[in-house]
């Protein structure tokens, strides 16, 4: 599709944009986290609580990467500690062993056994979903109920056990429909 003469810095920022779009819509999937905004808004960068858009436009995010970004985004201390890690040991599949994750445990589990007094174990993960579906094995396990509950709304699931869990909150409706067998065989695997 013929595009105008370009003419000032805007019109070249909407053309980006714009052809961004027209790829989005053909080679993303839309999946369930995307496009809550009509049209979608493209961000060029970031600083602290702000996310900035080709003309240095400030939007305060009070989402913040789903909240992983608690303490803003370019923090230098912890964007420095995250390059030094990554350049001597990048993360792991969980069956590997590295000092940084045996200390971790053990500062995880000295923190709860001095507010709690109980002595634990900590079980790392590689996301919200697998640790969503870790939990409910553990609960299972603990008591013997096979059953759970989920509130709504709550986070969009991955892993077959939370879409189990959201799907009975009709929060996820498409769920039953695609996952049927595969969510019997969870809910009842024992």
């Amino acid at each position: 599709m013929p595009h105008p003469p370009i003419e000032t810095y805007n019109d070249r920022v909407a053309l980006k944009n714009e052809l961004l779009l027209e790829k989005d819509a053909q080679y993303c999937s839309y999946g369930d986290t995307v496009h809550y905004a009509d049209p979608p808004k493209i961000f060029s960068r970031c600083d602290g609580s702000y996310l900035f858009d080709d003309n240095d436009t400030p939007y305060l995010d009070l989402q913040m990467w789903y909240s992983a970004v608690n303490f803003g985004y370019k923090n230098r201390r912890l964007n420095d500690a995250l390059k030094r890690q990554i350049d001597t040991l990048p993360q792991l599949a969980c069956q590997y062993l590295h000092a940084e994750k045996i200390e971790l445990a053990e500062a995880l589990c000295r923190l709860m056994e001095a507010r709690l007094g109980v002595k634990g174990r900590v079980h790392f993960n590689v996301g919200g979903s697998q640790a969503v579906e870790d939990s409910l094995k553990l609960v299972r396990n603990a008591t013997g109920k096979t059953l759970n509950f989920a509130a709504a709304p709550s986070a969009r699931p991955r892993s077959p056990p939370a879409i189990v869990t959201a799907a009975a909150t009709d929060i996820f409706p498409t769920a039953l429909n695609s996952f049927h067998f595969l969510i019997a065989s969870a809910v009842h695997m024992r």
